[in-house]
């Protein structure tokens, strides 16, 4: 589910981020850097990933299942977390950012 996700989080930060919108990804399976450079290159992958999250996804954040996402406000404010992906549920995403983003105008 993740690699199926990773695509559509790039198309949302190139849709959303001269506006704002930040994605970053976290890999939790602890791969290398160069696995995951040369994944993130094969799928044309231009949005952030962190390495290394298998230990602190689940401890900090309480990460069960992948993907986790969570939705944080540009005060860092955690406004929403949701769990899996479905390509049915990009437009729900796409409304999620612009509602944070409009919150941010004037802020």
């Amino acid at each position: 589910p993740c690699r199926k996700e990773a695509p559509y989080l790039t198309k949302l930060q190139e849709k959303y981020g001269k506006s704002g919108f930040n994605v970053i990804a976290v890999n939790d399976w602890d791969e290398d850097a160069a696995t995951v450079g040369k994944f993130a290159t094969q799928s044309k992958l231009t949005h952030k990933i962190l390495l290394m999250g298998g230990k602190i996804s689940p401890e900090l954040y309480g990460v069960t299942s992948s993907p986790t996402s969570f939705w944080i406000d540009h005060k860092g404010i955690v406004r929403g977390r949701s769990v899996g992906f479905n390509v049915a549920h990009v437009p729900q995403m796409e409304q999620k950012i612009e509602k944070m983003l409009a919150g941010m105008k004037g802020k």
